[in-house]
C-alpha cells in the first residue's frame, strides 16, 4: 500500500470515527450539517491531491511543521538567542525530513517559512537529513530566494551578522520592503550599479571595504583603476593569508561540510570523485588572498589613493560592507550562515545618516580590536618578502598535515585555474619543490636530530659530586659551561627581559640561565622558567644547539654550549609574575625590533639571535 493510499483510509477510519461521535453528541440537524461538510471536505481532499488535504486536516506533520517554525521565530524575535534557535530549527527539521525527504515537490510547495528553516537547518552538516540526490544549485537557489521573501528572515542575517563587527541593531535598523533588496544572481548587478552611481557623485572621499577572499577586492582594484579622482583613501579588510599565526581561513572550513547541492559545481577544489579537498582548497584561498592583496597594494600605489590593509586574524566577521564616508552611503550584505556562495546572500543600500553612523562607529572600533584585527603595512617594495611569508607558513602548514610535492603537482592546472594571478604558477612549484626539499632534508638527517633531542634529554655531569653549575672539557683544554634558554613567542613578537644583576648593566636578554650538574638540558629549561617567571612548562620544544658560543661569565667559563627551546606558552596578554630579584622589566619584541636594539643586548643574547639569523637582511 502506497503512502497517500494508506493516508486516505486512515482518513476515512478518522471520518467514521468523528461521524459516530457527532451522531450521539450533536442534535438531528447539526449533525446532518457536520456530515455534509466532513463529507465535501474528503472528497475535495481526494480530488486536490495530498497537499490540499493537509490544510482540512489540521495535525497533519506538515501542518505541525509550519506552526512549529512560527513557534521558534516568536521565540527568537523575543529572546534574540541565535545559537538556540538555530539548534530548535535544525532540530525541527530532522525531525520532519527524517520521515519525509527534502525534494523538488517540497521545495516548490514551500512557503516562506519552511524555506527560512531549511537556510538555517541545511548548514555545518553534508547529510542533516533525507534529501533527494537529484538536487541542485538551482534547488537551493529556489529555496534561498524564498526565505529572503521573509522579513525576519532578512532581519535574522542582517542582525547576527552585525554582531560579527560588535554593531548591536534591533529588528527596525532597517525598514527594509521588496524593493530595498535584491539577492543571489541579481545581488552584484544590482550592488555594483548602485554603488557606480554613488561613487560618480564623490570627490576624494574615504572608501571601507569588507572582503573574504578576492571577488570584492577584484571589483575595488575597478573602482580604484576608473574613480582615483573620487577616492582619495582606500581602508580595505580581507580574511588573513597566514594559516598558522591567525585562523580566519582555517575557520572557513565550515563550508565544506554543507550538503553538496548547495555548493556550484567548482566553488571549491574537488577531487576526481566531486569531494572537496579541504588541504587543498586551503592553499587556493591562501594564495587568492595574497593574489588580492598584492594587487590592491599595487593598484592604489599607482593611483597614489592612500591605503590602509587589516587582516582578520581569528574569522570572516559574516558580513561584507562597502562605505562612502563622505557621502553616508553604504552597502551590506550579510553572510552570517556558512554557505560558501553567494546565491544566498542577499544585499542593502543605506544613505541614511543614522544606520550609517551606527555602522561607522562599531567598523572604528571593530578594528581597533588587536584580537581580531592584525593591520598590514605593506608597499609594492615590500610585497615579495610578504608572499615568500605566507608561502612559508603554508608549506609548515602542509608538511604538518601531510601533503606532499605529489599533491601539489596533481592539482595544480585546478589550482593554477582558480586562484588567477600571473604568479600562482610559480607560487605552486615553489611550494611543491620546498615540500619535497623539506622532506628530503628530514629522511636525510632524523639520525642528527634523534642524536641532538638525546643530548638535551640526557643528565650532564661533571663527576665532581658538587650540585653547582656544571662546567664540561673542551679537548684543546678550558671549561665551558651550558646555557639554556627559552623563546617565548606570541604574533611575531618575542619576550624579551632585563635582568636585576648590575653585572648585565640594564641590557637586554633572553630568559636563560646555567644548566646544573646532574641535570638535563629539558629539566634545567622549566627550572629556569619556574624561578624567573614563576611559571610551569608544560611542554618544552629544542629549537637549536649551538656550540663553543664565546661569551664569558662569572663563573670563569669563555665558552658555553646553548640549548635554545620555544614556546608559545606566554601570551602577550598574560599576568607574568616574575621574580623581581632575577628580572627588572619585561618586554614583547618583533624581529625588527630586536634587530634595531642588538647593540643593547648582553653578549650571550646578542650570539645566539646572530646565530638563529635574527639579524641578516
Amino acid at each position: 500500500m502506497s503512502v497517500s493510499t494508506r493516508r486516505y483510509v486512515i482518513s476515512i477510519i478518522a471520518l467514521v470515527i468523528i461521524v459516530l461521535v457527532f451522531r450521539y453528541v450533536l442534535k438531528i440537524n447539526d449533525f446532518i450539517n457536520a456530515l455534509v461538510a466532513l463529507t465535501i471536505g474528503a472528497y475535495f481532499g481526494f480530488i486536490t491531491g495530498r497537499d490540499k488535504t493537509e490544510i482540512f486536516f489540521y495535525h497533519t506533520s506538515r501542518f505541525r511543521f509550519n506552526r512549529n517554525i512560527k513557534k521558534q521565530i516568536k521565540k527568537y524575535e523575543k529572546e534574540k538567542d541565535f545559537l538556540g534557535f538555530t539548534n530548535d530549527i535544525k532540530s525541527l527539521c530532522k525531525k520532519y525530513f527524517n520521515k519525509k525527504c527534502l525534494d523538488r515537490n517540497f521545495i516548490a510547495s514551500s512557503n516562506e517559512d519552511e524555506c527560512l528553516a531549511l537556510m538555517i537547518a541545511l548548514q555545518m552538516e553534508k547529510e542533516p537529513f533525507n534529501i533527494s540526490k537529484n538536487l541542485g544549485a538551482e534547488s537551493f537557489r529556489n529555496i534561498a530566494q524564498k526565505a529572503a521573501k521573509s522579513k525576519i528572515y532578512r532581519d535574522i542575517l542582517l542582525i547576527e551578522s552585525l554582531k560579527g563587527i560588535k554593531c548591536q541593531v534591533g529588528s527596525n535598523f532597517f525598514n527594509m520592503d521588496d524593493k530595498d533588496y535584491s539577492i543571489g544572481d541579481q545581488l552584484k548587478k544590482h550592488s555594483d550599479h548602485f554603488f557606480s552611481n554613488k561613487l560618480l557623485d564623490a570627490d576624494q572621499d574615504d572608501l571601507i571595504v569588507f572582503s573574504t577572499t578576492s571577488q570584492i577586492s577584484a571589483d575595488i582594484i575597478k573602482v580604484i583603476t576608473h574613480h582615483q579622482r573620487n577616492i582619495a583613501k582606500v581602508s580595505f579588510f580581507i580574511c588573513s593569508p597566514f594559516v598558522k599565526k591567525h585562523e580566519a581561513i582555517i575557520n572557513m572550513c565550515s563550508e565544506y561540510q554543507n550538503p553538496k547541492f548547495t555548493t556550484p559545481v567548482g566553488q571549491f577544489i574537488e577531487n576526481n570523485e566531486g569531494e572537496v579537498n579541504s588541504k587543498l582548497d586551503i592553499v587556493r584561498r591562501a594564495l587568492k588572498i595574497t593574489s588580492s592583496i598584492k594587487n590592491i597594494v599595487s593598484a592604489t600605489e599607482e593611483k597614489r589613493i592612500n591605503l590602509d590593509l587589516f587582516l582578520f586574524k581569528k574569522e570572516y566577521p559574516g558580513i561584507k560592507v562597502k562605505m562612502l564616508v563622505k557621502q553616508k552611503y553604504m552597502q551590506l550584505q550579510p553572510g552570517v550562515l556558512s554557505y560558501a556562495n553567494n546565491l544566498y546572500r542577499y544585499g542593502v543600500d543605506s544613505d541614511s545618516a543614522e544606520p550609517f553612523g551606527i555602522v561607522l562607529s562599531s567598523v572604528n572600533s571593530f578594528k581597533n580590536d588587536k584580537f581580531l584585527i592584525e593591520p598590514l603595512l605593506l608597499e609594492v617594495s615590500d610585497i615579495n618578502d610578504f608572499e615568500l611569508k605566507v608561502i612559508s607558513e603554508l608549506c609548515l602548514w602542509l608538511l604538518e598535515n601531510g601533503i606532499t610535492s605529489e599533491d601539489i603537482n596533481s592539482y595544480q592546472e585546478k589550482l593554477n585555474s582558480s586562484i588567477d594571478d600571473e604568479k600562482s604558477n610559480h607560487w605552486l612549484k615553489l611550494i611543491a619543490f620546498s615540500l619535497e626539499k623539506s622532506r628530503q632534508f628530514v629522511v636525510g638527517n632524523v639520525s642528527v636530530f634523534n642524536r641532538l633531542i638525546e643530548d638535551s634529554l640526557e643528565k650532564k655531569d661533571d663527576k665532581t659530586n658538587s650540585k653547582d653549575i656544571f662546567s664540561g672539557q673542551k679537548n684543546r683544554g678550558g671549561i665551558y659551561h651550558i646555557t639554556v634558554a627559552v623563546l617565548f613567542k606570541d604574533n611575531d613578537e618575542y619576550l624579551i627581559i632585563k635582568k636585576s644583576d648590575p653585572a648585565y648593566d640594564e641590557k637586554y636578554s633572553i630568559v636563560a640561565g646555567h644548566l646544573d650538574n646532574n641535570e638535563s638540558a629539558n629539566q634545567a629549561v622549566v627550572r629556569e622558567v619556574k624561578e624567573e617567571l614563576n611559571i610551569s612548562l608544560k611542554t618544552t620544544n629544542l629549537v637549536t644547539i649551538e656550540k663553543g658560543v664565546p661569551d664569558k661569565c662569572r663563573y670563569g667559563a669563555e665558552n658555553h654550549d646553548w640549548y635554545v627551546f620555544s614556546s608559545e606558552e606566554i601570551k602577550k596578554d598574560s599576568e607574568i609574575l616574575y621574580d623581581k630579584s632575577e628580572i627588572d622589566s619585561i618586554e614583547w619584541m618583533s624581529k625588527e625590533k630586536i634587530k634595531n636594539n642588538k647593540e643593547n643586548l648582553t653578549q650571550g643574547a646578542y650570539l645566539i639571535f646572530e646565530r638563529m639569523g635574527f639579524f641578516n637582511d
